[in-house]
């Protein structure tokens, strides 16, 4: 059977807004590269296969969840994949002070957590204010790519992204998008177990205009 719960967190706590260590990038992977953002990897599968697929990018992956962020380090470690980085953090607080502005080539958001409840909307991953941070971090022409499989959800997140003068729809008259094809190397778990089932993803691609 298919796990549909997860184990939340507050983002909002005490333990995940305190200030976090910048860590210098360059030096962690010790080399320059097209850096791919990985937003609330969870367990880690697309980033791992992101960076074993395509060893030419530095695949940073971003986590709230500390035994998620620890498993994946394991992993990539067993892999031999030095060309990806996890870091606990929380994005809705400590994304501003983790990049440079105009520093990342791609950011990926998979299956966000939803929080369904109309009082927990404000510790959704992506609103109008990560929207735009994330739209300041992205290099000219980078890419912004989100997938859900929670209508509500994408509706809010759609909503967000076209309102973002930074962000340019890559759908033709705008809405989702009706390109299907996974982002990166393939489906993750989510996003496969959603389509055996035949239940509809939601898929918005955006890219960064120039300045």
């Amino acid at each position: 059977m298919h796990e549909r719960h997860r184990r939340h967190v507050n983002p909002f706590s005490l333990r995940f807004t305190a200030p976090i260590e910048i860590p210098d990038w360059p030096k962690v992977f010790g080399r320059e590269a097209p850096y791919h953002l990985d937003i609330g990897t969870g367990k880690g599968a697309f980033a791992l296969a992101l960076a074993e697929a395509h060893p030419e990018y530095n695949v940073v992956a971003l986590e709230i969840r500390d035994f998620l962020v620890e498993g994946l380090k394991a992993a990539a470690a067993a892999q031999g994949l030095t060309n990806l980085a996890a870091l606990m953090c929380n994005v809705n607080v400590h994304l501003s002070g983790l990049f440079p502005d105009n520093s990342l080539d791609t950011v990926y958001i998979n299956f966000p957590d939803p929080w369904y409840k109309a009082r927990h909307h404000k510790r959704r991953v992506l609103n109008e204010v990560t929207a735009k941070i994330i739209a300041e971090k992205l290099i000219d022409g980078g890419h912004l790519l989100v997938a859900t499989d929670n209508e509500p959800l994408a509706q809010a997140m759609l909503e967000a992204l076209e309102q973002e003068p930074l962000l340019i729809n890559l759908q033709e008259g705008g809405g989702f998008s009706q390109d299907k094809t996974p982002f990166g190397p393939g489906p993750t778990e989510r996003e496969a177990w959603h389509e055996s089932q035949g239940d509809p993803i939601y898929r918005m691609r955006f890219k960064r205009i120039a300045r």
